[in-house]
């Protein structure tokens, strides 16, 4: 933990003589040689909650180019104050390139609407199910929001889902509100046999919660649960 700390900057930027790479959304000041000419980029990120990214440049004496990373999750973004510059998406990067005249700001607006996805059907763990995604977090179940036996509960790809800003351990997160299917247990769960009959599941509707996956386990041993059963 103390190495990636003490060099996530090497992580998140990257350079060569006339480009700055961004390659994660963290804020920071960036300073730069640029032709004998020492320039200051300030970046700042609202990720991974939303999904705004302003990036202040000084004036340049050249042009210089910002490269920004687009994730695949992110195709619908947009792009402001770039006016006058030439820009290129290629290899998964935008690139603007002009002279800067002044202090000028780029704003990068990522999408961050919820996302129901799956996995390749050779996957063979997760056939069936699927996992909600926002922006760069993935999302899970945890018993403390669900109730237990977490795997009696299904999802449809089509739920219609609530982004809400809540605290889970004095943390600020945004949870996602949605609705499944819950199997119904035995009216008499301890008179229940380990086989029966097959016939078809009874299920009612379930409210769901999903929380940022890094929280998890912080209100006591629970259940917890990424990939859920496709309704």
């Amino acid at each position: 933990m103390a190495r990636l700390l003490s060099s996530i900057s090497t992580y998140a930027y990257t350079e060569n003589k006339d480009t700055l790479f961004v390659h994660l959304y963290i804020g920071g000041v960036i300073k730069k040689q640029l032709d004998g000419q020492g320039i200051e980029i300030k970046v700042t990120s609202e990720f991974p909650w939303d999904g705004t990214v302003k990036v202040e440049m000084p004036a340049t004496e050249k042009p210089f180019t910002l490269a920004f990373r687009i994730p695949r999750w992110a195709k619908n973004y947009q792009v402001k104050g770039i006016e006058g510059a030439k820009t290129e998406e290629k290899a998964g990067y935008l690139y603007v390139t002009k002279q800067w005249t002044g202090t000028e700001t780029v704003e990068v607006e990522f999408p961050m609407e919820v996302r129901l996805v799956q996995t390749n059907p050779k996957v063979r763990e997760n056939i069936g199910k699927i996992a909600v995604v926002r922006g760069p977090i993935v999302y899970c179940l945890e018993e403390a929001d669900n109730g237990a036996d977490l795997h009696l509960v299904r999802l449809s790809p089509k739920a219609v889902c609530e982004v809400k800003a809540e605290k889970i351990a004095g943390e600020p997160v945004k949870t996602v509100l949605t609705e499944g299917l819950r199997q119904k247990n035995s009216e008499n769960p301890e008179e229940e046999e380990l086989y029966t009959i097959a016939e078809p599941d009874t299920e009612v509707p379930a409210d769901l919660k999903f929380i940022p996956y890094y929280v998890w386990a912080n209100r006591g041993e629970n259940e917890m649960m990424v990939w859920v059963k496709k309704a």
